[in-house]
């Protein structure tokens, strides 16, 4: 789980950095030094995604989607068979995932009850994968020191 958990931040950190040092190209056109690529993932894992993965992890916890290392729960269904539901660290790795990805690890992703519980986590989950996209286009427009190219303007 954390060499996995380790995947899933650095390859959206690097998809960051890569979005930052093409954004370094356009203000830099006389220079090769687009920056330091270690320190800007550092910076893009420590600073920007494990913040963010910490605060909305508690929040989805408290909204109710499951947070379990146990191996699941047996239930007797209606026809009375035994089954077993699958747990498992949701919250914990939904963040980092949902960067890259959006694989799951209960395989049918946020359309699970128990990864995506009510409409609230729903909307929380839309939120978060459009914030750093979205982050990009004004951080575009605030490095090149023009902030009418932050955001799209409406015809």
């Amino acid at each position: 789980m954390a060499g996995l958990t380790v995947q899933n931040f650095v390859s959206a950190a690097v998809g960051i950095v890569v979005a930052i040092a093409l954004i370094r190209g356009f203000m830099r056109a006389g220079t090769d030094r687009l920056g330091n690529l270690w320190v800007d993932l550092t910076r893009t894992v420590f600073r920007v995604l494990l913040p963010i993965s910490f605060v909305f992890a508690i929040v989805l916890i408290g909204l109710g989607v499951v947070d379990s290392l146990s191996g699941g729960i047996a239930v007797t269904g209606v026809d009375g068979a035994q089954h077993t539901i699958a747990l498992a660290p949701s919250p914990a790795r939904r963040r980092s995932r949902n960067w890259h990805n959006g694989g799951g690890i209960l395989n049918a992703n946020s359309a699970h009850p128990f990864e995506n519980p009510n409409a609230w986590t729903n909307i929380i989950e839309i939120f978060l994968l459009l914030v750093i996209p979205v982050s990009l286009t004004r951080t575009f427009g605030v490095m090149v020191a023009d902030r009418s190219r932050a955001t799209p303007s409406c015809p």
